[in-house]
Order: C-alpha cells, then sequence, then structure tokens
C-alpha cells in the first residue's frame, strides 16, 4: 500500500544557530533551560510514562494533564489486555492514581477544548503528544503558543513521518516546521529515538 505524506517546508537555516541533537528525549529535557519547579502542560499522557520523566528532572510546581482518557475503552495495548494494563481501572483512575502525590491537575476531554482553560503566559514548557495528523498537531500547537511564558518551550513528540507500526502517516514534521516559520521560532533540541519516533524542541526567538 502507498501512502501519502505531506509535503512540508525547509526549517529556515536562522532558526538553527542554537539548536542541538541530543542522544534521547530525557537528555533533551535536562539540558534544556527549562525553569526547575515551573509550570508544564503534557498535552496527550498515555500512562503517564514521560510525566513521570517530566516530574523527575522538571519538578513542575503545577502539571496539567490534558487528554481523552479513553484508553480503557480499547481492547488492547501493545497487545496486552486493557485491563490488565490499567489494573482493572478507567484510564483516568489510573492515571490519577499514579500521580495521586504530585502537583497534577487532570483535564479531560479534547485537547483544542482543554488547552484554552489554561492560564495565558503562564507556562514554561508544553509538549504536545495528542493526535498526530497535521490539522490536528498544528491546532494544538497554535493554540499554545498564547499559553506560553516568555521563553517558553515546546515540544512536539514524534517528530517523523510515518508509524511503520500502525501503518499511519504523521503530519507532526509539517506542524513543527510552520509553526517555526510563520510564528518566529527557533529549534533548541532535536532528540534522536528508537526507530525515529524524535522529539523537537522549540521556543519564541530572542528570548532566553
Amino acid at each position: 500500500m502507498i501512502y501519502s505524506i505531506q509535503p512540508y517546508t525547509d526549517i529556515p537555516e536562522e532558526c538553527l544557530n542554537n539548536s542541538r541533537i541530543y542522544s534521547n528525549r530525557r537528555a533533551m529535557l535536562a539540558a534544556l533551560p527549562i525553569p526547575r519547579g515551573g509550570k508544564v502542560a503534557e498535552i496527550g499522557v498515555g500512562l503517564g510514562d514521560f510525566t513521570q520523566i517530566i516530574m523527575d528532572i522538571v519538578r513542575p510546581v503545577q502539571f496539567f494533564a490534558l487528554d481523552l482518557f479513553d484508553l480503557h475503552m480499547t481492547e488492547s495495548l501493545w497487545g496486552t489486555p486493557t485491563n490488565v494494563v490499567f489494573k482493572g481501572m478507567t484510564h483516568e483512575k489510573f492515571y490519577k492514581d499514579r500521580f495521586k502525590d504530585a502537583p497534577v491537575t487532570v483535564m479531560m476531554g479534547f485537547s483544542h477544548a482543554q488547552i484554552g482553560r489554561l492560564p495565558d503566559a503562564s507556562l514554561d514548557l508544553i509538549y504536545i503528544d495528542a493526535d498526530h495528523t497535521y490539522d490536528e498537531v498544528k491546532k494544538d500547537a497554535l493554540l499554545s503558543i498564547p499559553k506560553l511564558r516568555h521563553g517558553g518551550i515546546i515540544i512536539f513528540n514524534d517528530y517523523t513521518l510515518f508509524d511503520q507500526y500502525a501503518g499511519v502517516p504523521y503530519g507532526v514534521i509539517r506542524a513543527a516546521h510552520e509553526i517555526i516559520e510563520e510564528h518566529d521560532f527557533e529549534v533548541l533540541g532535536l532528540a534522536l529515538e528508537k526507530n525515529m519516533f524524535c522529539d523537537l524542541a522549540i521556543r519564541k526567538r530572542g528570548t532566553t
């Protein structure tokens, strides 16, 4: 089967002057200029594995977890029955239980509606990992921009063209490149990951 990959523009050279390549997303998160004890939103939290990494490294004073929290309604995840994955709980209950002692605010629903509820100019980091189609990633990113503090960072998860396991094209690269060019962002880091499901970190140019 032939899949259609959406075309995308190059990142302007001047937007790469302060960029680095990292061995993985944990290493990049640790190196980025994100204030410890700051405020973070993760759009699409899954089981909370990357939430835990953010907690360990950034130690946010406030963390917003945005997700549909409906994974328990599927039959299985990665070959394991969901009732086993979630220990008989709903997705939301599982996540809340995992982070019951952390400063986490769970926001259940479609990301576009939930991002609007976040305070403007308040967040040091927004991690985008929800629907990976071009339209949805672009909407999530556009809605996220006003929520960033001066010097705040957006990280796009799964910065790749295609999910070879699900057989699904991704629009993350096109959306990220357009945000960089159209809204005057620069690349701070590219985190390599297994099978090239990379992360891309960006920040408004001229902010530190």
